[in-house]
């Protein structure tokens, strides 16, 4: 892989959405990539996705493991005000203040909404 496609490949994996206990759409990313590359792709019973290439037989090393988090921290929506300001509470032990302000995605039932997170009266 070259560092274009590698760069790119690393931008589609920050930007899919994969909030703690909906990893769906990420896991459906890794697994058609690992099938890029590993023989031997499956998912386990807790959700890992997992991708096995397989050493030579007579290898002087061991077998590696390469493990990462698929997962993102996300937030519940507490309150819509009327004026559209949403409240928003934390999960996973994360404080909103900490990701800063910016734009983010609220996963919906009936969609995505563009959303930007400040904090106070702006």
């Amino acid at each position: 892989m070259n560092r274009e496609k590698l760069v790119k490949l690393i931008e589609t994996l920050i930007r899919t959405h994969s909030p703690c206990g909906n990893e769906k759409e990420i896991d459906g990313l890794l697994m058609a990539e690992f099938r890029k590359h590993c023989p031997r792709v499956w998912q386990d019973p807790a959700g890992n996705v997992i991708g096995l290439i397989p050493g030579p037989k007579k290898a002087k090393r061991g077998p590696m493991a390469i493990g990462t988090h698929k997962d993102e921290i996300g937030m519940i929506v507490k309150r819509v005000e009327e004026d559209g300001r949403v409240t928003l509470e934390s999960t996973g032990g994360s404080q909103a203040w900490i990701y800063g302000e910016g734009a983010i995605d609220i996963l919906g039932d009936k969609g995505i909404v563009t959303g930007v997170l400040s904090f106070g009266a702006r």
